[in-house]
């Protein structure tokens, strides 16, 4: 009983420190503070659902180590749609400047 609640006890630190690692990481890679909060928010929100979906019966120490699955996916989609959002940024920069130039020589 102590020893199977000492090994939960330092595994949810341990988890703890992973999903503190990611914020971290969403932090320097979004430079905003609100984005990345909102962002591990949302992942770990698609925990319950996923709880929900699955049947009891079905449920195993596998299913509780999802959650690493999960922040590392949904924080890699994060790093994705940032990453477009800042491409697309630059192109619209230079579409712009490119039909500045083709008005300038008309």
């Amino acid at each position: 009983g102590h020893e199977m609640m000492e090994t939960l006890k330092n595994d949810c630190m341990l988890a703890l420190g992973s999903i503190v690692f990611v914020l971290l990481s969403l932090r320097l890679h979004t430079q905003s503070t609100v984005l990345s909060f909102l962002s591990l928010l949302m992942i770990l929100l698609s925990l319950p659902v996923a709880y929900v979906l699955t049947p009891l019966g079905k449920t195993s120490i596998v299913t509780f180590l999802s959650l690493f699955l999960i922040v590392g996916i949904g924080s890699d989609v994060v790093f994705v749609f940032t990453d477009f959002w800042d491409q697309s940024v630059e192109q619209a920069c230079l579409q712009r400047v490119g039909e500045q130039q083709q008005r300038q020589q008309q």
